[in-house]
């Protein structure tokens, strides 16, 4: 009976007769570590909903620092274009909380060297994510006219995809849209609010995503209340309480 050992000796046996010996061995590391970068990303997937979708931002910190030093240790062991893409979305994960906790000269150099990373994968969604990210990043530090660039250039990219992360994305393009016209810096008002909400509940409602709904029902009731339509803004709050429940 083959053991797992065994198993994996052969394998290097007949890889090795027909491309050589160094050809086999690389072919068979990729192989381990490719499933190693899976688990990996599996990890900080987990850390964003278990850790922090609930708050706990220290404890999703560390899993996301500790993931991304295991990365590294990975090195050429994996393809460079994987190697990037999770890259980024791990420097991504940090640069969220940092935000979020104020630390924000941490929050651009993450922002920064993520982009680089996603621009580096080749991976066009992956990249749509790191420009949201990254544009959130120069709203909070001033550098505005860079941040609308770059949440102009996600849009067009989540657009040519109609995967669910693709609609995911284009959705919360719409939130962040509406967030930015209520703040002031997009022209609009109450009108444009609830253009942009109403079209992140189109995209999102078919995929239930439920934050995203979340946000989108609550930005559209406020600009609706503005508008003395108290009736109209009662349902979004019910919607939006409804999906607070669903993502319990």
């Amino acid at each position: 009976m083959l053991t797992y050992k065994s198993y994996s000796a052969v394998g290097v046996h007949i890889l090795a007769q027909k491309y050589g010996l160094a050809k086999a061995i690389n072919q068979l590391a990729n192989r381990v570590s490719m499933k190693d970068i899976k688990t990996l990303e599996e990890e900080i997937e987990n850390a964003l909903m278990d850790l922090e979708c609930k708050d706990d931002l220290e404890g999703a910190l560390k899993v996301y620092q500790d993931a991304e030093a295991e990365l590294h240790d990975m090195g050429n062991t994996v393809p460079k274009n994987e190697y990037n893409r999770v890259l980024a979305y791990c420097l991504m994960r940090q640069a969220n909380i940092f935000r979020q906790i104020g630390r924000l000269p941490y929050a651009m150099e993450t922002s920064e060297r993520g982009l680089q990373a996603a621009k580096d994968s080749g991976d066009g969604l992956t990249l749509a994510r790191n420009l949201m990210d990254a544009c959130a990043t120069n709203f909070v530090t001033g550098k505005i006219d860079l941040g609308l660039e770059q949440v102009e250039e996600a849009k067009l990219l989540f657009q040519k995809g109609d995967s669910f992360d693709h609609k995911q994305g284009e959705g919360w393009y719409w939130i962040l849209r509406a967030d930015l016209v209520n703040a002031g810096i997009v022209d609009g008002g109450p009108d444009e609010t609830i253009i942009s909400s109403t079209k992140a509940i189109d995209i999102l409602l078919p995929i239930e995503n439920w934050q995203g709904l979340v946000r989108a029902y609550s930005s559209r009731a406020t600009a609706l209340k503005a508008q003395g339509k108290e009736d109209e803004a009662e349902k979004d709050r019910l919607e939006e309480e409804k999906w607070k429940l669903a993502g319990e």
